[in-house]
């Protein structure tokens, strides 16, 4: 693979975060693992190309799903996409949740 396609590839990963598992959760659930159709016609919602489609099929299907619906010449990278597409998704924050006998939330967030 090119240096060239690697960074399309990366691109393609980081729309994919953004639109496609959004739009896939909206219109099918948040299951997790979806079917070669379902991830199709997302694509095609969200008006991305099905260029990287093995892609998207390795970050919502499982291993097994991914080799009936890919090429199997695709069937090795499984792992490595998958990882690319979780390499973007971003890491929900969290705060600090504070004893309600914290004095700071005692004297309503000011000192």
């Amino acid at each position: 693979m090119t240096l060239i396609e690697k960074f399309r590839l990366t691109l393609a990963a980081r729309r994919f975060v953004r639109r496609l598992g959004p739009q896939l959760r909206h219109d099918y659930g948040g299951g997790g693992d979806y079917t070669a159709g379902q991830i199709r016609t997302a694509l095609r919602k969200c008006g991305l190309s099905a260029r990287y489609i093995k892609l998207a099929y390795a970050a919502f299907m499982t291993e097994e799903a991914f080799h009936t619906a890919a090429d199997e010449s695709d069937w090795p990278a499984y792992a490595a996409l998958r990882a690319l597409y979780f390499e973007w998704v971003p890491v929900r924050s969290f705060t600090e949740v504070k004893a309600p006998d914290d004095p700071y939330i005692k004297w309503g967030g000011r000192f």
